[in-house]
């Protein structure tokens, strides 16, 4: 499905194909007229072409959060010397590893124009629900034009990369509690984003280890194990792992320890 502009300069879409949602804050905008979009696709070869180090044409990669698999990026054209408008057309890219990068969605990217003698485009497109396990970027074709429409430049930008990691799940010890008479209690939670399979934690205090099963956790699901053994001595470290033989695949492996300091005996 194709994203529109409302009359507020917003863009709120989806691309169908895969359920990415896309919004757009324009400045300096007006994505109303038909007949310059037009004149927007048939940018010819024999204008001049900005160098990609050249500042009058940006494009940023403005805000990545991976855990919530949304990226922002904010492109900028600056107004050249002899020209009206400039547009832009932006286009998510998307890859997996391994696979070239392919452009997201079936249809091309609509043109954005600038207002006739705008000093500056920008052009501010934010892309939640991108799939796990994916890299993302955007490619932007910039366009300039005289008084009478005609191409005066152009430049073409790659954005930097966001990469959303896979749906893994991550267990991790939040809490270890030492209690009277050898009692070791220890709460696990899968702070990932996927289910865990079944898996075991152990416990070490001093030559003492015992293993806990720990049963299958779906993300955000917290599950409290109990084993009892030889009471720690005063001062020393008691451990808690979970996964110890990296059953699991996760997200992060380097969570999966918790540590505490084994208390003196409470005096009676």
């Amino acid at each position: 499905m194709e994203a529109q502009l409302n009359r507020g300069g917003r863009l709120v879409g989806a691309l169908a194909a895969l359920g990415v949602v896309v919004g757009s804050a324009v400045s300096f905008a007006d994505a109303g007229a038909a007949d310059a979009e037009q004149r927007g696709a048939r940018a010819e070869s024999s204008v001049a072409v900005l160098a990609p180090d050249d500042a009058r044409a940006t494009v940023a990669l403005r805000e990545c959060l991976p855990r919530k698999r949304a990226a922002t990026f904010e492109v900028r054209a600056q107004r050249l010397a002899g020209s009206v408008r400039v547009g832009v057309r932006v286009a998510l890219l998307e890859r997996r590893d391994g696979k070239p990068w392919r452009a997201v969605g079936v249809r091309p990217a609509r043109w954005l124009w600038s207002t006739p003698g705008a000093s500056a485009l920008v052009v501010d497109r934010k892309y939640r629900r991108l799939r796990p396990g994916r890299k993302y970027r955007v490619r932007v074709d910039v366009v300039w034009r005289d008084r009478r429409g005609d191409p005066l430049a152009s430049a073409k930008r790659l954005s930097p990369v966001c990469r959303v990691p896979p749906a893994l799940p991550n267990l991790r010890p939040v809490s270890l509690a030492i209690r009277r008479g050898g009692l070791y209690t220890v709460v696990v939670r899968n702070a990932g984003s996927a289910p865990s399979a079944p898996t075991t934690a152990t416990i070490v205090a001093g030559p003492w280890q015992g293993t806990v099963a720990v049963p299958a956790l779906r993300p955000g699901a917290v599950y409290e194990l109990a084993t009892f053994g030889p009471p720690c001595p005063a001062g020393s470290v008691v451990t808690a792992t979970v996964d110890p033989g990296r059953v699991v695949r996760e997200l992060n492996e380097g969570d999966n320890t918790l540590a505490k300091v084994c208390p003196p005996p409470v005096s009676r």
